[in-house]
C-alpha cells in the first residue's frame, strides 16, 4: 500500500508539473482572470446605479447584493471556459505516453493499470485545483476593488461547492474518455466534440425539476444553475433546488467510477492484444 501511494504521489507531482509547462492550462487560468477583469472594469465604468436606501443601510444586504452582481458577471465566463478549455488541457495526457513510447517504460515497472489511471487523474486534478485557486484569489481581489464589499464566505463556497466539483468531474471524465486514443490529435478533436456536446445539449431555462439528461450531463447544469444566483432563493434568474445540484454531483461521481472501470478494462485488453 505504501509503495502504491508513493507511486501515485510521484505521478501526481509529475503530471501537475507537465501540465503547467504546457500552454493550455496556463492559458485557461489567465483567460479566466483577464475576461472577468475586463468585464468588471467595463461594468464599473458603465454603471452608476446606487443601491436602494434600505439595502445600502444594511451591511449584510449590501454584501449579498454586491456578490449577486459579481457572480452574475464572473460565473458564466468561468463555467464556459472550464467546458471549452478544461478537457483540452488534459486531452493528450494519456495518449502522449503511448505516442512517445512511454508505455514501454511503464510496462517494465511494477506499476498497475489502476495505479496508473489514479495517478494521472490526481495529477490533472491537482493542476486544475491549483489553477482554480489562483483564479479565485485574483478574481476575488478584483471583485472587492471594482464591485465593493461582498460576502467572502459565500464567494468561497461558490468556488468550492460549484466550480471545483464541476471542473473535477468534467475534466476527470474528459481524461478517462481519451484513454482509447493512440493519437494526440484525435484525442484533442474528441475533447473539442465532448465540450461542444455538453454545451449544446445543456438544458436551459428553469430547471427546478430534475431530468435524466440534466443529471447525466457532464457539464453538471444543476450545479451551475444553483450557484449562478439560484442560491439566492430562486427569485432572480433561475430556480434550481439544491437537492438537484447535490444529486448531480453524486451521479457525476458514479459516472466517473464507471468510465474509470471501463478505461482500466480497455487498458487490460490492449495489453493482452499487444
Amino acid at each position: 500500500m505504501a509503495v502504491r501511494l508513493a507511486q501515485i504521489g510521484a505521478m501526481t507531482y509529475y503530471e501537475m508539473r507537465m501540465l503547467w509547462r504546457q500552454r493550455v492550462l496556463p492559458t485557461f487560468v489567465l483567460s479566466m482572470i483577464v475576461m472577468v477583469s475586463i468585464t468588471l472594469i467595463a461594468w464599473k465604468s458603465m454603471t452608476a446605479t446606487a443601491l436602494p436606501g434600505g439595502v445600502a443601510a444594511d451591511s449584510t444586504l449590501t454584501q449579498l447584493a454586491n456578490l449577486a452582481a459579481f457572480a452574475g458577471m464572473f460565473w458564466p465566463m468561468v463555467y464556459v471556459l472550464i467546458l471549452m478549455l478544461g478537457s483540452l488541457a488534459v486531452a493528450d495526457v494519456i495518449p502522449r505516453d503511448r505516442q512517445l513510447g512511454v508505455n514501454a517504460l511503464i510496462d517494465s515497472t511494477p506499476l498497475s493499470r489502476a495505479t496508473y489511471l489514479i495517478g494521472k487523474l490526481c495529477g490533472v486534478w491537482a493542476a486544475l485545483l491549483l489553477g482554480l485557486a489562483v483564479a479565485m484569489a485574483v478574481v476575488g481581489v478584483m471583485g472587492r476593488w471594482l464591485v465593493g464589499v461582498y460576502d467572502i464566505g459565500l464567494y468561497v463556497r461558490m468556488w468550492l461547492g460549484g466550480i471545483a466539483p464541476i471542473g473535477i468531474l468534467y475534466v476527470g471524465l474528459g481524461l478517462l474518455l481519451t484513454v482509447p486514443f493512440a493519437s494526440r490529435r484525435y484525442a484533442t478533436l474528441f475533447s473539442l466534440a465532448y465540450g461542444l456536446t455538453c454545451v449544446l445539449l445543456m438544458p436551459f431555462g428553469l430547471m427546478s425539476d430534475a431530468t435524466i439528461w440534466g443529471l447525466l450531463n457532464p457539464a453538471r447544469p444543476y450545479v451551475y444553475n444553483y450557484y449562478w444566483l439560484g442560491w439566492l432563493g430562486g427569485g432572480f434568474i433561475v430556480s434550481t433546488d439544491y437537492a438537484a445540484a447535490q444529486w448531480s454531483i453524486v451521479v457525476g461521481i458514479i459516472e466517473l467510477l464507471g468510465v474509470g472501470a471501463l478505461a482500466w478494462l480497455w487498458l487490460r485488453l490492449r495489453d493482452h492484444r499487444e
